[in-house]
């Protein structure tokens, strides 16, 4: 599905993934990266320009590069969505020296608040390969909800059918679905100084996880992630 959809989070873009970046992610990935998606690696960047092609011409799934600082460091995705009600992120992958960085935050950070502020969902989903630990992990320290382990749920990326790990996201409690304002945040999207703390350490995340899922990703973005985190 085309979109002209760009989201920005200080140095992290996010902009419309197209045939040409095929040369930029094959540079970034390899066989163990590539291990969490659902298809072979693409072994060479016409076959990558096809497998983007394919992908990017699914029904309601909006691709993006991700850019920091202007440099191609992966790819993610929203996809299959039920208007009003959810939406899914995944798809993603990145350049292997980003990996613990701000980006994997940061670019939950800007799907996050566009799905619920922008498309009005109550849910968003993501699910990673049972045997991917190190995306479980980063996934739990978003903020996001375990759900539990489907087994055979999917296609692995070597011809295995694997068990998939399913997480959650809920709207914020008390607010409505739907383009809300952003009075009380701040120029880059995220909460302003007023009103909060910044952490000192990894986040720990309580029961009420979902009611500040944006403030508990702002402050992994602001202050780093420790960690194996995606």
């Amino acid at each position: 599905m085309s979109h002209d959809l760009h989201l920005t989070h200080g140095p992290i873009r996010l902009r419309p993934l197209t045939p040409d970046d095929a040369p930029r992610l094959r540079a970034i990935v390899d066989e163990a990266s590539w291990a969490g998606m659902s298809t072979p690696l693409p072994e060479t960047d016409a076959a990558m320009a096809e497998h983007l092609r394919e992908l990017m011409g699914r029904p309601g799934l909006q691709a993006f590069a991700v850019e920091r600082d202007g440099e191609f460091v992966g790819r993610t995705a929203l996809y299959d969505p039920v208007p009003t009600v959810r939406v899914d992120v995944g798809h993603t992958v990145y350049a292997r020296p980003v990996w613990g960085t701000e980006v994997n935050p940061a670019c939950k950070l800007l799907l996050l608040g566009h799905a619920f502020e922008e498309l009005g969902v109550a849910r968003v989903g993501l699910r990673c390969d049972h045997r991917n630990t190190r995306s479980h992990r980063a996934i739990l320290r978003l903020g996001a909800t375990f759900e539990g382990t489907l087994r055979a749920f999917r296609r692995a990326a070597d011809g295995t059918v694997a068990d998939a790990d399913h997480f959650s996201v809920t709207a914020p409690s008390g607010r409505p679905c739907g383009p809300v304002s952003r009075r009380g945040w701040g120029p880059e999207g995220g909460p302003t100084a007023a009103g909060w703390r910044p952490a000192t350490g990894p986040v720990k995340v309580g029961a009420s996880r979902n009611a500040d899922i944006h403030l508990i990703i702002w402050m992994h973005v602001e202050h780093s992630v420790s960690g194996d985190s995606l």
